[in-house]
């Protein structure tokens, strides 16, 4: 093998690499968007101030919508309800969710 040989070889190494992660990306992307079910999440906040309550998780925005409903009917030290997509939980306990999309 000569130097030209040996270049060509790492480079065409190098291409094929790139393409698996293009292609590994472009099917994430595909599950993420058309396979991936959404999750909604109620919850509320308590007269602490401090301390969320979560209700559950639901399959739709109309469940977690009826239970924020049922939830505004007890008295109680509940208040501000609302039901978010796709939430992640804070880092800290102080911390706020971050959901894609919040209703209330």
């Amino acid at each position: 093998m000569d130097d030209e040989d040996i270049s060509n070889n790492a480079a065409s190494s190098g291409s094929g690499i790139v393409g698996l992660i293009i292609v590994g990306l472009i099917i994430w992307w595909g599950y993420n968007t058309f396979f991936k079910n959404d999750t909604w999440q109620g919850m509320y906040e308590t007269n602490s101030q401090v301390a969320i309550g979560i209700g559950g998780k639901f399959g739709s925005k109309e469940e977690c919508l009826r239970w924020l409903n049922s939830q505004k009917l007890y008295p109680g030290d509940r208040f501000s309800f609302e039901c978010g997509k796709n939430c992640k939980a804070p880092e800290t306990i102080y911390g706020a969710y971050r959901c894609k999309e919040t209703v209330d």
